[in-house]
């Protein structure tokens, strides 16, 4: 393989430790594999435990997290089999490396310096100050009292406008915002709106007709009766709107009204701030924090010179990944720990000393920036200009993709590139200056492959609306996919293409589209919450019942919602009371037959050894959930959501727990927003182009490139950004037109830099379906990828291949091989087929110790024992998963050869990193349980040789081949005391023993270490070692 364009760029940024770098990573460039190179060479330095318990990776979300960590390992074990004279202790000290987001960083902050500000060291987190119901919480206890305006002017403003208007700008509003918006106390008192217009606007006469004229009366009388009633001061007065638009109505309503909704506007950014502020004092009072006060808390960390300047001495290092990502606030805590001691915060980028050298890097792509709702591309351009110009240090360019083939990357270059010119009009700001992110050039890998890019037209349906126009397209499109199969655009099934739309009701027209072809799909969305999806909804509220048959509330729901139970016979005979389910034949009917079906279910839920599975699967039957989903328009999803929680039925089985874990997991569950559809085999896939990012697929679609996209919604009070300064305004119509306009143009541009990342999403094959003789819609993809020269635009389209001449249609089988013009895709015919059938049954058969186990081991599954696949992130949830990998993970780092205060370090440092997780105070006593028990006495024990997580791949006893990873394994100086140990989270059933548990462990599991043992006695000729299961929560060991 030849040698990058970028090599240099990799090579500096792996290997100069002591620089800082700024990356710029296109799509597909590998950049994990460089952060993971630059984390394996810190931990080769002769100082690595002290640099390397101060460096932080800072990624978008955990399972980011926990990917780098693991390719850091894999590079850094790479680097240690090549140089047999290294330590393995390089591993231990990449294991005190910090991996998380931002957030989960700020509590470490917090925890380790925030003791002296009165912060929280042991909070409840949450994920956003929105929760509904804490928020519902806190309105109901509220005073709804206010010093920022006084009672006379919060009358007048309640008479416009009700206060639950203010209630969305208050919850989202932060510390910071809201102290500006303070800042000028005090509001003048409600004015006059402008009856000059009303007044002209009476005097206007229709210039038409008909409509027109009824419209422009309509809209005169309305204006006319609202302002008496002002006048005469009666009751509530919301604002109106006119009837139409025609006649000058919506310009006469504007004027009379902008004086009112410019002083709502005033009094609302200060009732919001003030409530904003108490909610803050609710949640710190009951020990709450979301995201961002962990953030804000660590910002007030950094507003204090003496903690400031410690955390400083402390030698942070931060590698912050998905930089353009990252918010104002959230990249001025990163950078102020690695400037140097004395430095004043908020002077950089800027005149002030730039973070110190080896201490800051970040990686990331401005292309790849859509998220500016909670993002700020401008301060991410500020940071890198700085190191731009040397003050930061410098800029790296990592241009080679290794997912795009070569005509796709010619393609986006040649069509796509110009469109982010710092000529084109939306992308300057209202002064002239350039606000588009400049485009860095795609560069192929050496030897890539050709690809594909071609375009698929079709009639379009003339003046219809735009939804039944895309219908059309999707038509189109199904019609060529029906007769060609996923072969006949390069796939070899139809999991290996994507649909991309950006909205989800497009792609929910593409699906009705598709599955009307026999297509198989899978739509994929992630902004659908669980509970409000039947099945999970009416699973969570069976099991409520049934653990708690009291619940009166719960009653009601699973009558009305599963069973059909009429309100009104609710009423009379339960009035919001639980029935009598132990005698239902007293019940009237209608109640009797569905408390008959409960009541078996109630009873039997605490009995020991009860499967949460085959309990569920018995639930399902009986009260015909599945028939009824199927009654409902979206049945189809239904089953995939019973398939989901069976899935949760089976880990929680496995685990050992009982029918109470498995509604509290349920509980948990119905609050998660989920996709509204996994990703299955053989399906064609649906996501928005917001959900692709970071992802790929051998084949890739984007629907609807003619379609507007949506405008912001005018729904309330908006908050607005200007200089630097917040102001709250009524609605679009009281915003500047420089205000307008530059909002607008950050629209098209970040609509641009979509396009772009659902463009950079194709392994093999980009389609674009366009219709014939049609250019873009005003505010769609096209225009926007036009630049204002449609000309050009559509030279480049008109240049590909029609999807037409770049189908493999399917064939007959002819003993030869399908022939076409792009060597990528060579499919087999019938005798290669069938020799590699028989070659394949002839193959060794590969087998995974943990499928030896007689319950499957769900941890060891999420891990996958044979490498290769990034695992899940460790959720902030009590899920037994997630706390089984947090183990793992916590053993497999553990300087099992350090002192004793390295060791506490290390533990303490991971107890922090899962603080506020429901499952932390298990973690803590389980820890304890292990430094108290023998085993840990055995393991630490002077000439025992430690190794974890160990790669094994043997021959069997009877053909097979033992492919896996062992948890631990401990090799003794004489070779006749080793010991293999299996770490097992399973929690007790109901009433079992320390005894009890320990033996069920070994019957489930001595298969998985008899296999395990056998392949390192034949592999290490040392005698068979002795084969351990470890119980966290027995704090013992049971030898099988």
């Amino acid at each position: 393989m030849g040698r990058l364009v970028d090599q240099e760029a990799r090579d500096r940024f792996i290997g100069e430790l002591h620089g800082n770098f700024a990356v710029n990573a296109n799509a597909g460039s590998g950049k994990t594999t460089s952060i993971a190179g630059r984390l394996a060479g810190m931990a080769l330095m002769p100082d690595a435990r002290e640099v390397l318990s101060r460096t932080v990776v800072v990624t978008f979300t955990r399972k980011a997290a926990l990917e780098i960590r693991q390719r850091a390992r894999m590079v850094l074990m790479e680097q240690l089999a090549g140089s047999p004279g290294q330590s393995d202790g390089a591993l231990e000290d990449l294991g005190t490396a910090f991996f998380g987001t931002i957030h989960s960083f700020c509590v470490l902050l917090a925890r380790r310096y925030g003791q002296p500000l009165g912060a929280d060291l042991d909070p409840e987190v949450i994920e956003d100050a929105s929760d509904p119901e804490l928020w519902e919480a806190f309105l109901e206890g509220d005073a709804m009292t206010f010093d920022s305006v006084g009672p006379e002017h919060l009358g007048e403003f309640l008479r416009l406008r009700p206060l639950d208007s203010i209630f969305p700008l208050a919850q989202g509003l932060s510390a910071r915002v809201g102290d500006l918006l303070l800042e000028n106390l005090g509001i003048p008192p409600r004015p006059q709106p402008d009856w000059v217009a009303l007044e002209a606007l009476l005097e206007r006469k229709s210039s038409r007709k008909g409509k027109a004229q009824e419209n422009l009366e309509a809209s005169q009388r309305a204006l006319s009766e609202w302002g008496r009633a002002l006048r005469e001061e009666r009751g509530f007065l919301p604002i109106i709107k006119p009837f139409g638009s025609g006649n000058g109505v919506g310009d006469a309503y504007d004027r009379f009204f902008a004086p009112l909704k410019d002083w709502c506007a005033g009094a609302a950014g200060l009732l919001a701030a003030e409530l904003a502020g108490r909610y803050r004092i609710f949640r710190k009072e009951r020990r709450i924090q979301s995201y961002d006060d962990q953030v804000e808390l660590a910002m007030d960390l950094v507003g204090h010179p003496e903690l400031l300047d410690r955390i400083r001495r402390d030698g942070y290092r931060v590698l912050l990944d998905e930089a353009q990502d990252t918010d104002p606030m959230q990249f001025s805590v990163l950078v102020e720990v690695t400037r140097p001691p004395g430095a004043e915060p908020g002077t950089w980028p800027g005149s002030g000393e730039p973070p110190e050298p080896g201490r800051f890097c970040l990686v990331g792509d401005a292309q790849q920036s859509i998220y500016g709702g909670r993002a700020d591309i401008r301060n991410y351009q500020r940071h890198l200009d700085a190191f731009r110009d040397g003050s930061g240090s410098e800029v790296l360019d990592f241009s080679v993709s290794f997912r795009l083939p070569e005509r796709l990357i010619d393609f986006i270059n040649q069509s796509v590139g110009p469109s982010f010119s710092a000529s084109i009009k939306h992308n300057q700001g209202i002064d002239g200056n350039c606000l588009q992110v400049a485009y860095l050039p795609l560069s192929p890998k050496p030897n890539v492959l050709p690809g594909r890019v071609s375009r698929m037209m079709y009639a379009p349906s003339g003046d219809r609306g735009v939804d039944e126009r895309l219908r059309v397209e999707v038509q189109a499109l199904a019609a060529v996919l029906e007769q060609n199969g996923p072969e006949g655009v390069g796939a070899t099934d139809w999991s290996e293409i994507c649909l991309l739309a950006p909205r989800r009701d497009w792609l929910e027209t593409a699906r009705d589209c598709l599955v009307k072809r026999g297509i198989p799909v899978s739509l994929q969305i992630r902004a659908s919450r669980n509970g409000d999806r039947p099945a999970f909804a009416w699973i969570a509220g069976l099991l409520a019942v049934i653990v708690d048959p009291e619940n009166g509330f719960e009653w009601v729901g699973v009558l009305r919602e599963v069973f059909g139970v009429s309100d009104s016979l609710l009423a009379a005979q339960l009035d919001g009371e639980a029935p009598d389910f132990g005698v239902p034949e007293e019940l009237a009917e209608g109640l009797r037959e569905p408390v008959e079906v409960i009541r078996p279910f109630i009873l039997s839920s605490d009995e020991p050894g009860i499967e949460p599975v085959r309990f569920l699967d018995a639930l399902v039957e009986a009260c015909r959930i599945r028939d009824r989903l199927r009654m409902l328009a979206d049945g189809a999803d239904g089953d995939d959501d019973l398939e989901a929680i069976r899935l949760m039925a089976e880990d929680i089985s496995s685990l050992g727990g009982g029918i109470r874990e498995f509604h509290a997991r349920m509980i948990e569950a119905v609050d998660i927003e989920t996709p509204s559809g996994q990703a299955g085999p053989g399906c064609l896939n649906l996501l928005t182009c917001h959900s692709a990012k970071g992802l790929e697929w051998p084949v890739v679609i984007p629907i609807g490139l003619w379609r507007p996209l949506a405008r912001r919604p005018d729904t309330g009070f908006s908050l607005v950004r200007e200089a630097l300064v917040p102001r709250v305004y009524f609605d679009r119509t009281r915003m500047s037109e420089e205000t307008i306009d530059s909002r607008d143009r950050e629209l098209i541009r970040e609509s641009l830099r979509l396009l772009y990342v659902a463009l950079t999403r194709a392994e093999r094959h980009l389609v674009l379906p366009l219709p014939d003789g049609q250019i873009g819609a005003p505010r769609s993809f096209l225009e926007t990828w036009s630049g204002g020269d449609p000309q050009r635009l559509a030279s480049d389209l008109d240049a590909l291949p029609s999807l037409d001449s770049a189908v493999w249609p399917r064939q007959p089988v002819t003993g030869q091989i399908v022939e076409h013009d792009d060597p990528e895709i060579v499919l087999p015919n019938a005798e290669e087929e069938s020799r590699a059938k028989r070659n394949a049954s002839a193959a060794p058969r590969r087998q995974l110790p943990h499928e030896l186990a007689l319950s499957p081991d769900q941890v060891r599954s999420v891990l996958h024992e044979a490498g290769g696949e990034e695992s899940g992130g460790v959720a902030d949830t009590g899920d037994p998963i997630d706390y089984g990998l947090w183990w793992h993970e916590t053993m497999e780092f553990l300087p099992w050869k350090g002192t004793e205060d390295e060791v506490s370090g290390f533990l303490e440092d991971r107890l922090l990193g899962v603080a506020g997780a429901l499952f932390e105070e298990r973690a803590r006593m389980e820890i304890e349980l292990l430094r108290k028990s023998p085993i840990w006495s055995s393991l630490r024990a002077a000439g025992m040789t430690v190794h974890t997580e160990v790669a094994v791949f043997a021959p069997g006893q009877s053909g097979e081949w033992i492919d896996g990873v062992l948890d631990l394994l401990a090799l003794s100086p004489e070779g006749s005391g080793d010991l293999l140990v299996d770490w097992k989270t399973n929690r007790r059933r109901g009433g079992e023993t320390d005894q009890a548990l320990l033996e069920r462990l070994a019957r489930v599991y001595c298969n998985q270490l008899a296999a395990y043992s056998g392949a390192i006695e034949a592999g290490l000729k040392r005698g068979r070692p002795c084969g351990l299961v470890y119980a966290t929560a027995a704090g013992a060991v049971i030898e099988v």
